[in-house]
């Protein structure tokens, strides 16, 4: 059983937030590819990078479509993240319209 999760973040209008994709895996992995969906009128995709648990691993981000973006985190030479748990990315996104607190995180 693999979950991924994205953790909440809050800030002012046009400012950028920084969230965590986490995973928490029973078998190892050897790369991912998620679709991230978010309200448009609220937040814009900025980029993802690979970090903690996926240091490692290569990352490719981009917008596929209005409120849509996909992350592809992928190991080039044979890397694997073992079963654990925690960050493997972090994502950013550009707050938009009146400031917004405590705003539910992307895709909820």
């Amino acid at each position: 059983n693999n979950t991924l999760a994205v953790t909440n973040g809050s800030g002012g209008s046009g400012t950028d937030i920084t969230v965590q994709l986490t995973l928490a895996n029973e078998s190892t992995v050897r790369g991912i590819q998620t679709d991230l969906v978010f309200d448009p009128a609220v937040l814009s995709f900025q980029g993802a990078l690979a970090t903690g648990r996926a240091a490692a691993f290569s990352d490719s981000s981009a917008v596929v479509g209005s409120g849509r973006a996909r992350v592809l985190l992928f190991g080039s030479t044979g890397t694997n993240l073992s079963a654990g748990t925690g960050a493997i990315a972090s994502l950013t996104f550009r707050l938009a319209g009146p400031e917004i607190q405590n705003r539910q995180r992307p895709g909820d």
